[in-house]
C-alpha cells in the first residue's frame, strides 16, 4: 500500500498522491499545506534553532 512519506496517509485516504524522484510520496494536502507555509514565511516555532558561533582554533588553543 502507498502512503504519503510526510503524513502518512493511505493512497485511499488521499485525492492525489505525487511521486519524487527517489520514489518519496506526497500527497495534496501535504503539498498545500507546505505552499501556505511558504507563502507566509517562517514563524519562530518553524523556524531552525540558531548554532553558536564556533570558535577560530587559536581562541580554542588559548581556553585550554
Amino acid at each position: 500500500m502507498r502512503t504519503c512519506s510526510f503524513c502518512g496517509r493511505s493512497e485511499s485516504e488521499c485525492k492525489e498522491l505525487f511521486s519524487g524522484i527517489r520514489g518519496e510520496l506526497i500527497c495534496g494536502e501535504c503539498i498545500r499545506s507546505m505552499n501556505d507555509e511558504l507563502r507566509s514565511g517562517p514563524t519562530p516555532e518553524s523556524a531552525p534553532e540558531a548554532k553558536p558561533e564556533a570558535e577560530a582554533p587559536a581562541q580554542a588553543q588559548g581556553a585550554l
